[in-house]
């Protein structure tokens, strides 16, 4: 299996399950899903006004994560995705993860949540740099020795 597929699809997964976090964000605060499925956290949206500060931010995120699915969508349907672009969302994955171990509840407020949502800055890390390894490769292979 050649690199550039596994880097595609780690996009489209990721991208698949971004725009399932982001719609699941946009309908939670209408009460089209239960918040007793989603956990014990999400109680507070069956007992929070609708107009609450917290649902309008629920939503909020919503949209932002339907965009990252977006970006996640597009590069993965790319013959060859956007280095820049890939390092830009390593970034982003990874100060969404960092929020996950230092936030509100202290220092590793989760240890679950922090180890879970540090496997997809680990990923991007880990293939940026074996796609960075290729390509230097592939330009010293074409060098006359």
């Amino acid at each position: 299996m050649n690199l550039r597929l596994i880097i595609r699809v780690v996009y489209a997964l990721l991208g698949v399950l971004w725009l399932l976090v982001g719609i699941g964000a946009m309908v939670l605060p209408l009460g089209w899903v239960s918040a007793s499925w989603v956990g014990p956290d999400a109680v507070q949206y069956e007992t929070a006004a609708p107009a609450s500060y917290l649902n309008h931010l629920t939503q909020e995120f919503g949209t932002l994560a339907i965009a990252v699915a977006f970006a996640f969508l597009w590069q993965g349907s790319r013959s060859e995705p956007s280095r820049s672009l890939h390092w830009l969302l390593t970034v982003y994955l990874m100060l969404d993860s960092l929020i996950h171990w230092v936030g509100p509840q202290g220092l590793i407020g989760s240890l679950q949540r922090g180890v879970i949502n540090s496997i997809p800055p680990l990923v991007f890390l880990v293939l940026g740099i074996l796609w960075m390894r290729r390509d230097r490769r592939g330009r010293s292979s074409d060098r006359p020795d």
